[in-house]
This record gives C-alpha cells, structure tokens and sequence, in this order.
C-alpha cells in the first residue's frame, strides 16, 4: 500500500502539477497513539510483526483527559495561562500589562508570528577556535543551558565540548561507519547520532556512556529532528523514507510510523513547528510533512541540481540551497520560489570548456565543433544554511571559510545579503544558534558533509564559537 502511495506521487499527474497534496488512508498512527492512551504498562519494545507497537503508556502524550474535546482543551489552556499571567504580574508593578494583550502576545509568540529584528545588531567576532576531530564534522548540537557542544564526525567519533573553556571529551567509539546526524533531547540529556551505519544510538551525555542502539532504516540515516512538544523524533534516509519515532518515560524509542514521498535520496531536514516539517532531497523536491494528519505538500525546485540544505524561518517561509550555488526563498502558500539568489557565494574556478572536451582548433575538423562559450564558471557550493527563528536573519556556509549573512525584507518576499564574514579556509558543514541567540557554532572539516566533491586538504578540523550581536546600550 505505500509503494501505491508513493506512485501516485511520482507519477504524470505530480509533474505537471508541481504542489500537490497526499493523504494517508493508512491508520495505523492513529491506532498506534490510541494504544499509548489506553495501555499504562511500559514502554519496553519497539515494533512487532505486523508493524503495531506492542506496549505503550498513558501518560506519553499527557493527555489529561481522553473525552475532552477541542474547545474544552482551549478553555482549560486559556485558564491556565490567565492565572499563571496574573501570578507573575502585579498591578503595582510599573512594567504591568494588561492581561489581554500578554495573551495576545503569547498566541503570537505560539503562533510564530513575531519578526526579530536581528540583523540591525549584527557584529560578528570569533570568540575562539578549537581543533578536534580526525575528519569532517557533519552535525553538532548545543544544550539547553549553551554550556555544551556535541559533535559527531566522518571519523565515527562523537566529542563533547566546553563551550566556556574549549575543553573537550571523547565519548566512547559506538560507530563503525561515519557519523552523519544527532540531535538533543529537551532536557539535553541525551543525543542520539546515525549515519552511515543505519542505526541510532541513544548516548547519556552526562556520563559519556551508550544507552540504546536499534536499526532505523535500510540504508545511510542523513537527518534527525527532535520534536520537545511531542516528546518524539523524526529521521530521514537514503532509502527514501521519513520515520517517526517516540519517546516513553524510560527514554527508549518506539517506532511509530514509516512516510514516503521522495523518489531519490533525501539530504536535510527541518521542522516548521510541531508535526509540521520540511526535507528536501535528490530530485529536487522539497516536502512538507503534516505529520498528525499524515499528508505532505509536494514543492518542485528549478534548480538542475539536487536540493541538499533547508531551514525553516517562521510557519510560512523557508530556505533551501543547492550545491550549485543558488539561494531559494518560500513560502509554503505558493509552489515555485518567491525570490532567488543565483551563485550565494561567487564562483571558486572557470576552465576551458573546449580544452576539456579535447577540443584545441588547430584544423579544420575541430574548428567545426568548437563550442561558442569557451571559458565555463564554477560557482561554490552552499554547504550549510542557518537562521534565527522568526527572525529576519538568514547565514549560508561554503567551503572557502566565508559566511554570507542575508537580510528578510519586511514584507518577507525577498532576501538582500548584507553582511560578509570571513572565518576560516575549511568547508562549513553545519551552523547552529543557541536558544538565547548569543553565539553560533560552526563545525569544520576538508570535505562536504554527505561528499568528496570539493575537498580543502589545509582546512583545519575543528568548531569555531562567533558572537554574533554586539550589546545594545
């Protein structure tokens, strides 16, 4: 039933409409969410034969009540935060607000609706750099305190760093294959790192030791996305499929449902907000997921390559970028891009196109074939992408150390870069913020993250920690 679903996807019909929408008859997350409610034994399994979970636990998804309806569920959520509101707040405080407008401001902070001004604050300076690592850094993840890095690595090595003081601590080797993946749960306790070995390993950050490890996929794990609302992950593959998978209070996963929608491998991944996320892959298609509803909307990208980075910006917009240069913005209401930035970051070489092909002019017969436009451009390559959420924001990483900072205009149509960062000669293969927006980590290595296609044989390995706001007065 799923290799019809992803027919209907790839087939006539979706070429010549270029967004379409696929619903799921399939009923079986659903089913899988009822038996969390109704079981309360623990969670010890993953999946049995017929590809239903065999224990589950009530309070998975907190859930207060099962027979409460929508507008009830508004009710008690309204409630809750009016009185947690007027405990926080006096009314002899001078800074007080009205109840009504902290509610208006919290649904728009709920709703992602706030545009922070970041790039009028912009100064980038390198704090430090550390070396580590005997290959490429591919993923790195900061905690929730942004007192700690992990990193995972081509060399199959995971490392946890110390931000303040650039320590580091090897985790020991679980990996046999290069690490391509991790992601941090809410309480950054754990990480989880795949790769190439196509399983995930649960590691206890605090005590450097491997919990779990289980298979997730047939082929090479590119991607992890943590949801903390749902207290569940997400992970992508080669083997073309989205996985989702949940957390139980023993911290062990449980699978609970297989999506497919690309035809070819899928490289990043990104979520929008909770149960709503954005892969893009291959066939240079780029997917938006509605996970609780188990449906996705098809984008097509004109590039000629594949689409191999994505990052959400707010709940309408996101970015992608290709390995041929090029910058994508859009918003999920419209199936083309909405603004393009040809070549982000310039061109790396040219060559002779005629020399290439054999081609020197010197009779007759190669006269003839001699090709009009001799000298060919090589642009560099969009390794990594990074944004502020619900900012106006936007940082893109190639391999000639520099980082190109873009600017989202106001009425969130286009982007101008601004800002040009020179950091140093190494591919940037992935940038992350931390949650206060203090400081971006960058990890380094001499190759791409899923390639070898350009390789800076001088680059150092290794993070570099750039503040990145001057402080306002």
């Amino acid at each position: 039933m799923m290799g019809r679903k992803r027919k209907q996807s790839t087939g006539k019909s979706s070429s010549k409409k270029q967004k379409s929408k696929v619903n799921f008859k399939s009923k079986s997350y659903d089913k899988r969410i009822k038996d969390f409610n109704e079981n309360d034994e623990e969670i010890v399994g993953s999946e049995s034969s017929d590809g239903e979970n065999k224990k589950g636990n009530d309070d998975f998804f907190n859930y207060e009540d099962d027979e409460e309806n929508n507008d009830e569920k508004r009710l008690r959520m309204a409630k809750n935060l009016i009185s947690k509101i007027d405990e926080e707040n006096d009314n002899d405080d001078p800074n007080y607000k009205d109840t009504d407008n902290l509610i208006l401001e919290k649904i728009k902070e709920e709703r992602n609706e706030y545009v922070l001004d970041c790039t009028s604050s912009l100064s980038p300076t390198e704090v430090y750099f550390s070396k580590g690592h005997l290959a490429s850094i591919t993923c790195l993840e900061i905690t929730k305190d942004s007192k700690k890095v992990i990193t995972g690595a081509k060399d199959c090595r995971a490392i946890k760093w110390d931000i303040e003081t650039g320590k580091k601590v090897l985790f020991p080797s679980f990996m046999s294959k290069p690490i391509l993946a991790s992601a941090l749960t809410n309480d950054s306790k754990y990480a989880f790192f795949a790769g190439k070995e196509k399983f995930i390993h649960q590691v206890d950050i605090n005590n450097e030791k491997l919990v779990h490890s289980f298979k997730a996929h047939n082929d090479a794990i590119t991607g992890i996305k943590f949801d903390p609302i749902n207290e569940q992950f997400y992970t992508i593959s080669k083997d073309l499929t989205l996985k989702v998978w949940a957390l139980g209070n023993l911290k062990n996963p449980v699978f609970l449902e297989t999506f497919w929608g690309h035809t070819s491998r899928i490289c990043d991944i990104d979520m929008i907000t909770s149960n709503r996320l954005v892969t893009c892959g291959f066939d240079k298609q780029v997917n938006l997921w509605k996970v609780d509803v188990q449906s996705f909307l098809q984008f097509k990208s004109p590039d000629s390559y594949s689409v191999d980075n994505i990052v959400s910006l707010s709940t309408d917009n996101f970015v992608t970028s290709s390995y041929e240069g090029n910058l994508f913005l859009w918003n999920i209401k419209k199936k083309k891009p909405i603004f393009k930035i040809n070549n982000a970051h310039g061109f790396s070489k040219s060559f002779d196109f005629n020399e290439r092909c054999g081609l020197t002019g010197t009779d007759s017969f190669s006269e003839e074939k001699l090709y009009k436009k001799e000298k060919i451009d090589v642009p560099y390559p969009v390794l990594s992408l990074g944004t502020v959420k619900n900012s106006d924001l936007v940082f893109s990483g190639s391999h000639n150390g520099l980082i190109n900072f873009y600017q989202l205009s106001k009425e969130k149509k286009n982007l101008q870069m601004f800002k040009q960062f020179k950091t140093r000669l190494g591919c940037i293969n992935i940038m992350k913020i931390d949650k206060a927006n203090d400081f971006m980590v960058i990890g380094y290595g001499k190759d791409s993250r899923l390639g070898r296609w350009e390789t800076e044989t001088k680059a150092k390995i290794g993070i570099s920690i750039i503040k990145l706001f001057h402080e306002q007065e």
